[in-house]
């Protein structure tokens, strides 16, 4: 270990709050509990969308057709993937089971901030954060989806609590363990990366004898992140859909804090919480803003190099808002006169009060079952499945460049007692490396002697259902059966196809 970070061992920063605060659990309880109430408590009546069909679907697959999926397609998802597939084949695959991992995580994060919190600007700083941050739409939104962002958000945040740690004592093994985060995400989703020149900041500013550790760190987490950032850069092309227009802008702080409302009294809160904290707390404050402000910036001037201008891909910047918020409830009070101390008490549980009512409407939306205005695939294949016969076929079709219902058809029949055979798969995105396959080009020789037949046609016009099949197989699709009938979900109708019966003579 090099001298000056020996040196630096034993020496604390001047603004560190005092080190005499409740045991990191205690103030990590009450937000993580409310995480969970929020992600796992409170009914939802949203069902899987594409997206999670996704993660179902590649956690089934062998660990040999995993990794030829990730050699096509979603290596950014790669450590997420295999943790889901250790995961479902311990807990199945029903919707608890793989949302369950995103409210842990969401959990987690929660009772994380709080501590980071308590360690940054005082432990009343900290709670306040972790329940606002329990709070945000946008949070218990992605508590109960099946995707990797609640994982990043803990993940930055463990990250970030595990620098502060070795900044403090800045002993070997604590910056192996914030370079293994470092490396975790970038395989976890290496957007995240971005969080890291806030963790410069904050090193810069609280003790920059330790400087040269963290460098070293992120130099050997960069060296073995490299492979990723290498070989998914060939995969860009499946971001491409990502855009930057006015509108896009104009959306995004809602698209991040999931309410327009907490977004703007959130934001504002946090400008007024960063001037309070730089009367007593300044070094924290040029961290929390790049931490909440440089990774949208990043993301809107790479375009179009890179299609990273999601809302979403930066939601590991909210902890940084909620800490500044609530740093402009707290700070003012942190040295009041006797009536202000009086009050204190009630103005951090009417802050929350106050989220969670600016963002009420956005919760019982994110709750209802047409959130995100997703085709019903659930109700689609619960119509499928009363009306299944054994040999019958089926059949998915999109517009160009949507998908389609093969993944979530795949999902929802899965316990069904006899399974439709896909006609028009010639080989299988398994086998491939996929999520759609090899088409078949014969239809005629596909189809064979198959007399009954479903065709699910997500955005396909309500008087016909064929409308975007590849022109050979609608021509044989009308030429050889006859709708028997049609069921309309939203954004996608089942058809039910028989072949017209043979002509004698």
């Amino acid at each position: 270990m090099s001298t000056a970070v020996a040196d630096a061992r034993p020496a604390a920063a001047t603004d560190e709050p005092a080190r005499r605060t409740p045991d990191w659990w205690r103030v990590a309880a009450a937000p993580a509990v409310a995480a969970l109430i929020a992600g796992a408590i409170l009914p939802s009546g949203r069902k899987l969308w594409t997206d999670e069909y996704v993660t179902a679907y590649a956690a089934q697959l062998s660990w040999t057709e995993l990794f030829r999926l990730l050699r096509n397609i979603d290596l950014v998802h790669a450590l997420y993937y295999f943790v889901m597939h250790l995961w479902v084949d311990v807990f199945g695959v029903s919707e608890i089971a793989l949302r369950a991992p995103s409210v842990i995580a969401m959990a987690v994060a929660a009772g994380t901030l709080a501590v980071l919190g308590r360690r940054l600007a005082g432990t009343p700083t900290g709670v306040l954060a972790g329940v606002l941050f329990a709070v945000v739409p946008a949070v218990s939104r992605y508590a109960q989806e099946a995707r990797s962002y609640a994982w990043v958000s803990a993940l930055v945040l463990l990250s970030t609590l595990g620098l502060t740690s070795a900044v403090r004592d800045p002993r070997r093994r604590r910056w192996v363990l914030y370079g293994a985060g470092l490396v975790a995400l970038t395989y976890l989703h290496f957007v995240a990366l971005l969080v890291v020149p806030a963790h410069a900041v904050l090193v810069w500013y609280r003790r920059r004898s330790t400087g040269r550790a963290f460098l070293v760190t992120v130099g050997i987490a960069a060296v073995l992140a490299a492979p990723m950032a290498w070989f998914a850069k060939g995969q860009d092309d499946q971001v491409s859909w990502i855009g930057r227009d006015e509108a896009k802008v104009a959306g995004y702080p809602t698209e991040l804090f999931g309410s327009h409302a907490v977004a703007w009294a959130v934001m504002i809160a946090g400008a007024y919480g960063a001037v309070a904290l730089w009367q007593n707390r300044s070094r924290i404050v040029p961290f929390l803003l790049v931490w909440a402000l440089l990774p949208p910036l990043v993301s809107y001037a790479v375009y179009p190099a890179m299609h990273i201008f999601l809302a979403k891909y930066a939601l590991y910047t909210l902890p940084a808002w909620v800490l500044l918020a609530a740093a402009a409830i707290v700070v003012p009070l942190d040295r009041p006169g006797p009536r202000l101390l009086r009050y204190r008490r009630f103005a951090l549980p009417a802050a929350v009060l106050v989220v969670l009512a600016l963002g009420w409407p956005a919760q019982v939306q994110y709750r209802d079952g047409d959130t995100l205005g997703e085709p019903d695939y659930h109700a689609a294949a619960a119509y499928v499945r009363t009306q299944l016969r054994a040999g019958d076929a089926i059949a998915y079709s999109a517009p160009a460049g949507r998908a389609n219902g093969r993944l979530p058809f795949a999902y929802e029949l899965r316990t069904a007692g006899s399974h439709p055979h896909e006609v028009f798969q010639k080989t299988s995105g398994a086998a491939v490396g996929s999520y759609g396959g090899i088409a078949c080009t014969d239809p005629a020789k596909c189809v064979g002697s198959t007399e009954r037949m479903w065709v699910v046609a997500v955005d396909a016009p309500a008087d016909d259902p064929l409308h975007d099949f590849p022109e050979a197989q609608r021509t044989y699709l009308t030429g050889e059966f006859s709708v028997a009938g049609t069921q309309r979900f939203r954004r996608l109708q089942v058809a039910l196809l028989l072949r017209h019966p043979e002509v004698e003579g």
